[in-house]
């Protein structure tokens, strides 16, 4: 197999990086202060994640993309960190259960979804032996506070999404590849160009530099480095999984009012083209912050 990407590190990890409709008045978070704009001026930023500065805070956000057709459908892009502050993922999760159907990643095979909805039977004590056998096993590998996503969680100080968003509703999907599809359709992929990193310049932090307010900084300097963000969103790694996404979006939502695709948002610019080409428009973009710095 030739090898799939200059850096597969170091996009592997972005990549393990998608409500009422957003009005398109609001480019920004509920407490900015931006004017209405009309659906044809609002422009997708190059890169769905960023640095702000609010008050004394300074917190990475990402960008949930709202579009629409002629026909009325819409879809909601929810952009993700996989890593995050409980609060961020339960916002997202308001968006999530306002759609009637929901595609989300999964290299793993859509084993998020089962997982999710053995718990929904656990709670109301309708698991079978052979159910709870197979919770326990999920949960035990799920919360081995050894594994490498605890461990960084942890060293972090922040929560993993997978542990907050409940992928146990119908209206869930598995819309992604699995480790096996995605290495088969790289075998004939040329490497993509090597890039320079070009680390970005982060202001200086208010309060004590703790160990996990360390972890934090290193975490956003990576994902908001311009260069190598353009490189990872270009990568065949990411572009095939957003081309099979949008395959398992024209299977499945054309009776679907409202679709989210809750995917990594360095996935969320090539999607927006694949959704313009089948005639959506942008209708609305909205930040939620992720974590405080």
């Amino acid at each position: 197999m030739k090898p799939l990407l200059g850096q597969s590190l170091w996009a592997c990890c972005l990549a393990a990086l998608a409500a009422a409709p957003l009005s398109p008045a609001r480019a920004d978070e509920a407490g900015d202060a931006s004017r209405p704009r009309p659906p044809e001026s609002i422009t997708m930023p190059e890169i769905p994640v960023r640095l702000a500065q609010r008050g004394d805070e300074l917190q990475l956000e990402t960008l949930c993309v709202d579009l629409a057709d002629a026909s009325g459908r819409s879809v909601i892009l929810v952009g993700t960190t996989h890593l995050g502050e409980e609060g961020y993922y339960r916002q997202l999760q308001q968006i999530l259960d306002a759609c009637d159907l929901v595609l989300y990643e999964d290299m793993a095979g859509g084993t998020l979804g089962l997982a999710w909805q053995l718990r929904h039977k656990a709670a109301d004590g309708s698991l079978t032996p052979h159910e709870r056998d197979l919770l326990d096993q999920i949960n035990l590998i799920d919360t081995d506070p050894a594994s490498a996503e605890n461990r960084k969680a942890a060293a972090h100080r922040l929560h993993r999404q997978t542990r907050v968003i409940d992928y146990g509703g119908p209206q869930f999907v598995w819309a992604d590849l699995s480790y096996r599809e995605l290495a088969e359709r790289l075998r004939t992929c040329p490497p993509p160009p090597a890039y320079t990193p070009v680390p970005p310049v982060l202001p200086p932090l208010n309060g004590p530099l703790t160990p996990d307010r360390q972890a934090r900084r290193a975490l956003a300097a990576q994902l908001c480095e311009p260069n190598g963000a353009r490189y990872v969103m270009k990568t065949p790694f990411m572009r095939e999984r957003d081309r099979h996404c949008l395959s398992v979006f024209d299977a499945q939502s054309r009776d679907r009012r409202r679709t989210a695709i809750l995917y990594g948002a360095m996935h969320l610019p090539h999607i927006v083209e694949l959704l313009q080409q089948r005639g959506f428009r942008l209708r609305g973009l909205r930040w939620y912050k992720a974590f405080t710095l």
